[in-house]
């Protein structure tokens, strides 16, 4: 998780206002802990990575509920491309001592075999470009006042939600609560800020997804959170209650997966095999063709991306989709690369009906 902090502060010192969605890398790898290397601790072990998969990629345990994923997550070795074994060191939870030494099974899945099993089971996949969240997390134990939550602040708080958002394939950010934050915020830390400020602190950073919280507890007695989410016009609020900080980060940040892929998962999940004619504006040189294609031929709803024609500063690209240009388009607009210039338009003289979509490259 800490390489997604690096992308986003590195998008903000060169592109104030840019922290855009990103592009999530390694989402069909899981790792687990694991007693032994025996084959039958081994084939348990894929099953449990495979259901943690199936709620990185869909978003939710929903999925488990489909008849046709029953055989394989029961079942789930011929998903497996490799593994591998690791030791790492986990921290004492419950006392100061030392970390000790644990055995981790390292389970890569293969992309192609797994996003088929759900295109023909109708579960919706929420691919690798997600929406970026900026977390304002007012947190305190027992009595104390409490501080919003920063690297600098809570060190060892951000360690644990970075660590629980990695594995649920959910790119988040704190603030950096630097002298521009402390300007923005009236120099007060030790509360959330209000609506106005906290609309500031959005303009600075620019996520996707405005997420604010409070977080409290006591490590004898329990912990609670109150949440809200803000994104596309919409806003979302949630309270839960566990009995330790750990268990509390994991019910919250299960709780906005789920919330964010029923917003950007891929609905339109049957394979249609439908072909675009996609023309991109402002495409200057070679450099800027290449990275058009590469761009488009990342993106989870395009099955195959080619160049057909060049004129001018107007490159023409054929595209064959898995989904549709619906979620094309919702996938384009997480990111800051293209900027739409019109709506999809329906060429009525096409015996094939391509559907015609207009772009510009974004300097």
């Amino acid at each position: 998780m800490r390489r997604y902090i690096a992308l986003l502060l590195l998008c903000l010192s060169v592109l104030p206002g840019m922290a855009r969605a990103v592009l999530v890398e390694d989402l069909y790898r899981v790792e687990l802990p694991v007693e032994d290397q025996t084959t039958a601790k081994r084939l348990e072990a894929f099953n449990d990575a495979f259901r943690l998969l199936l709620i990185k990629i869909t978003g939710s345990a929903q999925a488990f509920d489909n008849p046709g994923l029953k055989r394989p997550l029961s079942n789930s070795s011929r998903y497996v491309l490799q593994f591998r074994y690791v030791m790492r060191q986990q921290p004492n939870e419950i006392t100061s001592e030392p970390p000790i030494d644990v055995l981790n099974l390292t389970v890569t899945f293969n992309r192609d075999l797994v996003e088929g099993l759900l295109r023909e089971n109708g579960v919706p996949l929420w691919g690798r470009e997600r929406p970026s969240s900026l977390l304002l997390v007012h947190y305190s134990q027992r009595s104390d006042a409490g501080v919003l939550v920063s690297g600098d602040t809570v060190a060892e708080l951000v360690e644990e939600f970075d660590a629980e958002a990695q594995r649920k394939g959910l790119p988040v950010l704190f603030p950096l609560l630097d002298l521009e934050d402390r300007a923005i915020l009236g120099g007060a830390i030790d509360s959330l800020p209000n609506a106005a400020r906290m609309d500031e602190l959005a303009q600075r950073y620019a996520p996707d997804v405005m997420v604010s919280g409070v977080l409290m507890g006591s490590p004898d007695v329990s912990w609670q959170a109150r949440w809200q989410v803000r994104f596309s016009n919409k806003s979302f609020n949630w309270s839960n209650q566990a009995a330790s900080r750990k268990q509390l980060i994991d019910q919250s940040l299960t709780e906005l997966a789920r919330i964010l892929a029923s917003e950007y998962a891929l609905k339109s999940i049957q394979a249609n095999d439908q072909d675009v004619l996609f023309k991109v504006d402002e495409v200057r040189d070679v450099r800027e063709y290449i990275k058009v294609l590469d761009y488009l031929q990342s993106l989870d709803a395009v099955d195959e991306a080619g160049l057909l024609r060049i004129e001018g500063q107007q490159a023409t690209y054929r595209l064959r989709l898995r989904n549709s240009a619906e979620d094309l388009h919702r996938l384009i607009s997480l990111g800051y690369v293209l900027e739409q210039l019109e709506l999809p338009q329906i060429n009525a003289a096409d015996a094939n009906q391509l559907v015609r979509l207009n772009y510009r490259l974004i300097h």
